[in-house]
């Protein structure tokens, strides 16, 4: 189902929010990707692959009212927000995608959640997507033998350090999945 990418400083938090009945409820809050900031996925002795999410990667999915979900840990089974069922609030903002999720008044979420994303014990958050495969496809070639090829998703330009190929992709506009608080973020 599609990739993921994890944010270890998402400036998640827990934030109190008024019900009508006086009471309180507690909401998870952060950015579950950020814009502009180049992240290496992998890197070996002849390729190099990077990635970076571009402002507006996600304003289609949002318009769209897709059926995103929040997980805990990307697990289908620890359900915390949906879209759909408006415990799940998501809007781009100059960072990148903010995330407001509402989730169950448990006991279980109190435990595995909320109380170790308010010690700051988990800190970091992960999105699920998918680069749609579709739209017509553009291939550019440089007279410095780069080569850049262009869909209205995503642009991925290839070039030559030496003998190491760098793959620099470029994401323009994905379909999310899920927005999910992490114990391990995998990247900074």
């Amino acid at each position: 189902m599609g990739e993921r990418r994890f944010v270890a400083l998402a400036g998640l938090a827990i934030q109190k929010r008024a019900k009508g009945d006086g009471s309180e409820s507690n909401l998870i809050v952060g950015h579950a990707s950020v814009f502009d900031q180049w992240t290496t996925l992998y890197e070996g002795r002849y390729w190099t692959w990077r990635e970076v999410i571009r402002p507006g990667a996600y304003a289609r999915a949002i318009k769209e009212q897709q059926d995103v979900r929040a997980l805990f840990n990307h697990d289908p089974n620890f359900v915390l927000g949906r879209t759909t069922s408006g415990t799940l609030t998501l809007r781009e903002d100059k960072v990148g995608l903010w995330s407001e999720t509402e989730p169950p008044e448990s006991q279980m979420v109190r435990d595995l959640v909320l109380t170790p994303i308010g010690r700051a014990d988990i800190s970091g958050m992960s999105f699920a997507f998918e680069v749609p495969r579709k739209g017509e496809r553009k291939i550019t070639e440089h007279e410095d033998g780069s080569e850049v090829i262009e869909t209205p998703y995503e642009r991925v330009t290839l070039r030559y350090e030496g003998e190491r190929l760098i793959e620099e992709r470029e994401i323009l506009d994905v379909d999310l999945f899920d927005v999910s608080p992490v114990t391990y973020p995998a990247y900074e």
